[in-house]
């Protein structure tokens, strides 16, 4: 089968005889989601969304899938015939049973003539049954909105009553019949031209609302039915007619009720068929022509046209729209299913083009610029043992011609590939095998006689030749499979050089698999598994680390750009670019995965004019843009071989081939154009699983949501309209309040979920391949309210209550240390004037009844005066309790006067003086009273023991107060003691146990002659 290139014709090509293969047709039928596999219409909202009309409802595309749009949504006819987004940003669907206007809210309007149901609200005209099937719409250049019936012609108006229908009384032929409008254009001049069927003629309303008639006659008396009208950029008129009318200009120039039809083509002129459905202008100016029985292209600078059939991948049974989108792909509405014919530019070729097999071994560009692809195909021996054998394949005008070379029986292909034949510069043509030879066709004049005459059989040592180069000097270089042998050929010397162990002088076997030369005398190759690759200057071989770090497995290629920059493409480390290849030590800049290419595992290269790197692997091409290091991927949808592409090259015109096991196609590439970024919209909102109401459009922003406190899972939905539906995007969103950093993924749908109370503002925007982003981000706010308990007024009021608590304790508090206070000075008061009064009674009393019995006896006496002694300790007791328990003495003035009047009443009797140190401030700070007793009896029992026991001269206090913490240090000069020696009183137990009940740290530093240091430090 021989294809046209149509790409090359839609898309600036060449028009030419050439026939070329299979293009970059993806079809879209009912399995993909679209209702019907017949689409009468195409269109293209402002947003991007596509629309297509069919017998069963509107199908809207947005590139990932369709949503479709039946009578079960309020469309009142499931026939769409014609669909419309107007200036004002309404839609209106033509349907055989009313005007259904879409309501992408999904609210219900009612209207004077209108009947609300779903998403769509129906108008119909009222003055005849027959016009309610609407069959055209159209917006004129002034805002009118005009609709074509099955019967008349109507401006549809609305006003604050509502829509409604006025008709416009059309001249008509027949007069006891319908008058179906079918096609509504309008001139440069603002002339609306109304084409009716059933051979009634095209009518031309002036602005000012005069009409006038012409009959579509072709010829005299042969009338024809207007089935479609098209006014193309430089404002000429076609219409296109049913049965046997064909395409014809309109030729505004007649006189009204004459003939306006003139330069008529037909299927002698080779369109498809007579009966014509739909026209378009592409961008470029071409019309596309659909038809009956296929597609026609016209050129209308030269009047050539060209058809398009199923053969051509596209339908027989009819064509009924056209769109190109906004990134120049065409769509295109058959009655077998939608095609969408990407704009990519790649063109396919098989054998219908003279090639010779699909499976392509290797491309070939001769020193004279001729293009040859290798092939490979599978054949018989003559003992009907399976072999592999090569044609070359010579592409000129468009065409391919091919030979099988004369090889001596039995030789087969072998692994080799990619070079693996030459044309040197002397017309040798070189040859590789698998059956230790190569094989060289001296000085060829023709392109026929490799498969005319035996070759020249040249030994090599190794089973079979893996690579075959030329360089720029003319010798030849000869790769081998199995043992690593360098061979080159020497054309003057005609003699065959190993360089296999100048190559591996460390015994490491370097398999080279592929060259590339700088045209200055040095050659780079592609070594396998050592991560290296070899350089060949002056003789020499280098080979060089590619990264200390990385390993790449093999290097599949290697490369040079237009800047001298060498490429490598690699088996795991994806592409390498060294800037300075000529370096003792190479510096290598990796395109890999995580910089955007589709894999790792790479193979070819190529450069387009425009500098560009074309990357061939498993998963199609990459295109990387050195400067900016943009990355563009392009697989079988826009052209490609399925499978590995692992052979790439570029033909003396600048165009590229790519080919591996499953075909051959041809890009020519164009300059990067300025693109359209991607739009983004809101599609869905779920609170807690519950979905929102969200346009059926999406939205770029929502209103601000006030949630529950319990409303903490939020979940949205977005989408990215490219410029080409279908195209790879990646978005990036973040949720502010949570965080601000973008989050790329490629989902089309966020959750969040146990969101905290707060406020938030979630931003979503797409990306393309090339980094363009959406204009602004679509955007929602909304709130969490905080649970009951954290609320303002709930924490006001907790914090009042708490403030009224703490100070009702506080009054508690203080009333309860007045209270203890008052019971303290009551008990001090009583002890002092009750107790204290009749102990010092007692010691008086015995006084004196000692003192009147003078004769009394000794033992008596002593009775008497131990008495008065018991009463005045007691008292001296008392006083101490007194002191303590009396809130009066409780501040650090009255401990420090209490502690200073003990110590020298104690010492002044021993002749001991006494040093006092006490706190320069806080004198009025309170000590609590039983702090203030337990330190007290510490203190007297250290005073004591020194006065007593030590025989001191001279005594040291300090007593210090500073906030929480209290310190006592009392340091003699007396005889001292030993703290480990056995003692019989209770004294230093007391005063440990009494500074551990304070929480204070007790300690005495003593030994025999040296004195005795005791201190406390409490808190």
């Amino acid at each position: 089968m021989r294809l046209l290139c149509l790409t090359a014709l839609l898309f600036g090509g060449v028009f030419g005889a050439a026939r070329a293969e299979l293009l970059p047709v993806k079809n879209y039928s009912t399995s993909d989601g679209l209702l019907r596999d017949w689409a009468g219409c195409i269109r293209q909202d402002s947003r991007g969304f596509l629309w297509f009309c069919t017998s069963d409802g509107l199908s809207r595309f947005d590139g990932y899938g369709f949503k479709n749009y039946t009578t079960d949504d309020g469309l009142p006819h499931r026939n769409v015939t014609d669909f419309l987004e107007t200036r004002d940003g309404r839609f209106w669907a033509a349907t055989r049973d009313g005007l259904a206007l879409f309501d992408p809210q999904g609210t219900d309007q009612n209207s004077a003539g209108g009947r609300a149901g779903g998403l769509f609200t129906v108008f119909r005209p009222t003055d005849n049954p027959q016009a309610v099937d609407i069959l055209k719409l159209f917006e004129d250049s002034r805002g009118g909105l005009w609709c074509g019936t099955a019967d008349g012609f109507y401006r549809i108006e609305t006003d604050g009553a509502g829509i409604s229908f006025r008709r416009i009384e059309l001249p008509a032929e027949k007069t006891d019949g319908v008058l179906p409008v079918t096609a509504v254009t309008e001139d440069p001049y603002g002339n609306l031209l109304v084409g009716v069927d059933l051979n009634q003629g095209i009518n031309r309303i002036s602005p000012d609302g005069r009409i006038e008639h012409f009959p579509a006659e072709r010829t005299k008396g042969q009338a024809e039915s207007v089935k479609t009208m098209l006014t193309t950029a430089d404002g000429r008129i076609w219409v296109g007619l049913s049965v046997n009318g064909g395409l014809c200009q309109l030729d505004e120039a007649s006189a009204p009720q004459q003939p306006i039809l003139t330069h008529c083509l037909t299927r002698q002129d080779g369109l498809p068929s007579n009966w014509i459905h739909s026209l378009y202008q592409t961008a470029d100016g071409r019309i596309m022509i659909g038809t009956t029985k296929g597609t026609a292209i016209l050129e209308t600078a030269s009047g050539k046209l060209r058809e398009y059939r199923e053969a051509e991948g596209f339908c027989d049974k009819g064509t009924d729209g056209f769109l190109e989108d906004r990134d120049g792909n065409l769509w295109i509405a058959t009655n077998c299913s939608v095609k969408k014919i990407a704009r990519s530019g790649f063109v396919r070729f098989d054998a219908a083009d003279g090639l010779a097999d699909e499976n392509v071994n290797g491309f070939y560009v001769a020193p004279d610029g001729e293009f040859y692809v290798v092939t490979i195909q599978t054949g018989e021996t003559a003992d009907k043992n399976d072999i592999t054998f090569r044609q070359i394949n010579r592409f000129e005008n468009e065409r391919f011609t091919f030979i099988k070379p004369s090889l001596p029986p039995k030789v087969g292909s072998g692994w080799g590939s990619g070079q693996i034949v030459a044309l040197a510069k002397n017309r040798d043509w070189w040859i590789g095998g698998d059956n230790r030879a190569v094989y060289r066709f001296p000085e060829i004049a023709s392109f026929e006689r490799p498969g005319q005459t035996p070759p020249e059989i040249i030994a090599i040592p190794d089973s079979e030749v893996f690579r075959i180069f030329e360089d720029r000097s003319g010798r030849v270089w000869i790769a081998t499979m199995y043992d690593g042998h360098l061979l080159s050929w020497d054309p003057a010397a005609h003699q065959l050089t190993d360089h296999k162990n100048e190559l591996s002088p460390d015994k490491v076997a370097r398999h080279i698999n592929s060259f590339v030369d700088d045209g200055a005398g040095t050659l780079w190759m592609g070594v396998e598994y050592t991560d290296e690759i070899v350089r060949y200057r002056n003789g020499r071989f280098s080979p060089l680390r590619v990264d200390a770090e990385k390993k790449i497995g093999r290097v599949n290629s290697v490369f040079l750009d237009s800047r001298q920059r060498l490429w490598i493409a690699t088996l795991t480390g994806g592409v390498g670019r060294i800037d300075n290849p000529y370096a003792e030590q190479l510096k290598t800049i990796w395109y890999d995965r995580r910089s955007g290419l589709a894999t790792d595992g790479t193979h070819g290269l190529a450069e387009d004019g425009f500098g560009r790197i074309y990357v061939g692997h498993g998963r199609g091409i990459d295109r990387i843009a050195p400067e900016t290091g943009q990355i563009r991927h392009f697989t079988v949808a826009d052209g490609l071989p399925p499978g590995l592409n692992d052979h790439l090259a570029r033909d003396r015109d600048g165009n590229l081939w790519f080919g591996g096991a499953q075909g051959l196609a041809r890009l020519v590439p164009e300059s990067d154009k300025p693109r359209r970024a991607p739009n983004i919209l809101l599609t869905g909102l779920r609170i807690e699983g519950v979905r929102q109401t969200v346009s059926e459009l999406g939205e770029i922003a929502l209103p601000e949501l006030q949630l529950n406190a319990n409303q903490t899972q939020v979940s949205i939905d977005f989408l990215g309209l490219g410029a080409s539906l279908g195209e790879e995007l990646k978005y990036q969103y973040r949720l502010e309040g949570a965080g601000s950093e973008w989050i790329e993924t490629t989902q089309r749908a966020v959750d969040f979920a146990n969101l905290a109370p707060g406020s938030y503002n979630f931003e979503v925007r797409a990306v393309t391949f090339d980094g363009l982003t959406s204009p602004q981000p679509a955007h929602v706010y909304f709130t969490i309210a905080a649970p009951v308990w954290q609320r303002g007024w709930v924490l006001l009021l907790a914090a009042a209550f708490i403030a009224i608590l703490i100070y009702l304790l506080y009054r508690y508090r203080v009333a309860e240390l007045l209270r203890v206070e008052r019971v303290r000075t009551r008990i001090a008061t009583d002890l002092h004037d009750d107790i204290g009064a009749n102990l010092s009674k007692i010691s008086i009393l015995s006084e004196v009844a000692r003192l009147k019995m003078p004769n009394g006896n000794e033992e008596n006496n002593q009775l008497l005066t131990s008495i008065a002694e018991i009463a005045r300790e007691s008292v001296g007791s008392m006083s101490d309790i007194v002191w303590t328990i009396n809130p009066k003495r409780d501040s650090v003035l009255e401990m420090t006067r209490k502690m200073r009047e003990y110590a020298e009443e104690t010492f002044v009797p021993y002749n001991v003086a006494v040093k006092f140190v006490a706190p320069a401030d806080g004198e009025n700070a309170k000590l609590p009273m039983n702090r203030r007793r337990e330190l007290y009896l510490i203190f007297k029992e250290a005073v004591n023991n020194a006065a007593k026991h030590s025989g001191c001269r001279h005594v040291e206090i300090e007593f210090r107060c500073q906030g929480t913490e209290t310190y006592l240090r009392i340091g003699d000069d007396g005889r001292g003691f030993d703290p480990d020696a056995e003692n019989t009183g209770n004294g230093l137990e007391n005063m440990q146990s009494r500074a551990a009940d304070l929480g204070g740290k007790l300690e005495i530093e003593t030994k025999e002659g040296r004195g005795t240091v005791i201190s406390l430090k409490i808190g």
